[in-house]
């Protein structure tokens, strides 16, 4: 389904100008999430002006990435002028791809010929993700938390893991949350290293990057997810959460060109059940996660916490999926997740035709270059994806029932063996 989707792209790409869906709604903007962040990275204003929610690290990569003569540019000149930075973006995607693979062969049991194609199938898999393509398309840093949550999972739980935990974090701050695993399962040396390379990467980009205005970033963050929206499709596009469906509906002010208002009350009163059923969910999980850490492998709790993240996270776009690709190939190849193969097909198989409410808009392509009209709206998996989220959380606190009843099942059998 991958290959399809990515000739169907390419044959689209050729005789239409632009990439199909998901790729962005505004053909103009490719790669500008790296640029818009590597222009704020050379001036001041980066939180107070910008209102960035990235933490400091990210903008010294900005510089990093940035030649000197394109420091003084526009953001849409500077991918012009620096367009070789995203290549360097490409290298990190391939490179974390490539360490899903080798983590992969190390849980099988394959050696030569056959252990070495299964790397690169599974490799090649993996950088062909659709979420991966498609943080590419964007140029997201969340490339880069990708890179480094595959080199910790490579890594193992030494202090290497934890420093590429910590530069993760310190990319994507979020993921702060994935320190819930070492301290559950006891691991509070492995969690003092990572929280100590976390400050020291932080401090190291404070006097490198030198803002005054570093602690906004925390008032941003909550004017980010709090802010009024007024964008529908933009909101649905390639969301994860039912709550992008709420405030699509309840804030973009146009919806009435496309929904009756009855039908629009009755979706909103219908989002707002449905979310505060699935924050009961992720609530729960995280919760039964505490009472049952011994039970549960360190893997498969970061797994639920982010797919809880994802379920009530608005902000987060469907490329967040990437950051599950590490503990997901973990579980996989020990067979823990068979049975929900064909709903992670789903979250990672394109199927984003437009179908229902669309809205044409025009503009030059930056890839092709040509003028073109573009259909930009609601797809099959804009319908799905948040859904088929909810199922895998559900699938995934079953097998953390699952493996604590195992557990005292056996514990029990051992204790009459022993009377």
């Amino acid at each position: 389904m991958q290959m399809i989707f990515i000739v169907y792209s390419l044959w689209d790409f050729h005789f239409e100008g632009h990439l199909p869906a998901p790729f962005f709604y505004d053909q103009r903007d490719t790669f500008m999430d790296l640029f818009n962040t590597n222009y704020w990275a050379n001036r001041a204003g980066r939180y107070e002006d910008w209102n960035s929610i990235y933490p400091i690290f990210t903008f010294m990569l900005g510089q990093w990435l940035t030649p000197d003569r394109c420091v003084v540019l526009s953001s849409p000149m500077m991918r012009t002028c620096s367009a070789g930075s995203i290549w360097f973006l490409v290298a990190f995607y391939a490179l974390g791809a490539i360490s899903c693979g080798a983590l992969a062969i190390r849980h099988l049991q394959f050696t030569g010929a056959r252990r070495f194609g299964i790397f690169l199938l599974i490799s090649f898999m993996v950088f062909f993700a659709m979420p991966g393509l498609f943080a590419l398309e964007r140029g997201n840093y969340i490339v880069l938390s990708f890179l480094c949550l595959a080199l910790s999972e490579w890594s193992g739980r030494d202090w290497k893991g934890a420093l590429f935990l910590a530069m993760a974090i310190n990319i994507k701050q979020y993921l702060i949350l994935l320190w819930l695993a070492p301290f559950l399962k006891r691991r509070y040396d492995y969690l003092v290293v990572s929280i100590l390379f976390s400050i020291g990467i932080n401090l190291f980009a404070m006097i490198l990057v030198q803002d005054d205005h570093y602690s906004m970033v925390l008032e941003n963050m909550l004017g980010f997810s709090s802010g009024m929206y007024t964008g529908f499709f933009e909101k649905m596009w390639y969301t994860t959460s039912f709550l992008a469906w709420l405030k699509a509906l309840e804030l973009s002010p146009d919806l009435a060109r496309f929904f009756d208002p009855a039908l629009l009350s009755f979706g909103m009163l219908a989002a707002s059940l449905m979310m505060g059923a699935i924050a009961l969910l992720a609530l729960g999980s995280i919760l039964t996660l505490i009472s049952r850490a011994s039970e549960v492998s360190w893997e498969l709790i970061c797994l639920i916490v982010l797919v809880a993240l994802l379920m009530v996270t608005d902000s987060l776009g469907g490329y967040s999926l990437l950051l599950l690709i590490p503990y997901l190939v973990t579980l996989l190849v020990r067979q823990q997740l068979q049975p929900v193969l064909p709903l992670l097909l789903l979250l990672f198989t394109p199927l984003d035709w437009v179908i229902g409410p669309h809205h044409l808009s025009e503009g030059k392509s930056y890839l092709s270059g040509v003028y073109m009209n573009n259909i930009a709206g609601l797809t099959v998996e804009s319908y799905l994806r948040p859904g088929a989220l909810v199922l895998l959380m559900i699938y995934l606190i079953y097998t953390v029932f699952e493996s604590s009843s195992r557990k005292n099942s056996l514990q029990v059998q051992k204790n009459l063996v022993l009377e």
